[in-house]
């Protein structure tokens, strides 16, 4: 039976930026996590990543989002990292917008960028059947790109990350900062979240 919902406890306030549109057309990078932070997506060798089995899906899944939501969805860069992933994705097409429908506020928007990566990492969940941990920490990091001088800066950044692993904020090392508080608060007090 799960407990209500307190949030004070919970701690469940939004990322995303109030009263923006995430259905719509533009590009977004995310940053999602791994479950307390934890490197279990593989291992930063020579500057390079080399992902182990959940690695591997994680990428097929990825690649298999592009694909699936193709009528609305484009996939840019992306890097797999041993306790995140990082990757830019353009929403192209809405289906609310093209057709003059208004939006539903009270119901998941089909097309909206939180729902595209509930879905992946549903995805991801679903083909590693054979793990019994939890894989992703609760909710993800988004930044709405909103010109090509920062969508270039991010892609170099994505690009670059492997050779910037020992001084990620997300290294397991890492001092504290926003990236890495909610885990580091969780295991810290016992808590536990989902």
């Amino acid at each position: 039976m799960q407990s209500k919902y307190d949030p004070h406890k919970h701690r469940r306030q939004s990322m995303r930026l109030a009263g923006y549109d995430y259905t719509g057309y533009g590009a977004y990078f995310v940053t999602i996590c791994a479950y307390r932070g934890q490197c279990i997506f593989g291992k930063v060798e020579e500057h390079a990543m080399l992902p182990n089995d959940l690695g591997r899906i994680v990428t097929e899944e990825w690649r298999a989002t592009g694909v699936r939501r193709q009528s609305h969805v484009r996939l840019d860069a992306f890097q797999l990292m041993p306790n995140h992933f990082h990757a830019i994705i353009w929403i192209i097409g809405n289906a609310h917008s093209e057709s003059g429908a208004s939006r539903i506020f009270s119901q998941p928007q089909s097309q909206s960028l939180s729902t595209i990566i509930g879905s992946f990492k549903a995805a991801v969940t679903r083909a590693a059947n054979d793990v019994v941990r939890p894989i992703w920490q609760r909710n993800y990091y988004d930044h709405i790109i909103r010109n090509d001088t920062a969508l270039a800066r991010i892609r170099t950044y994505i690009d670059n990350n492997p050779a910037q692993w020992a001084v990620d904020k997300l290294y397991p090392d890492a001092t504290p900062n926003p990236f890495n508080r909610l885990w580091r608060d969780a295991t810290d007090n016992g808590q536990e979240f989902g």
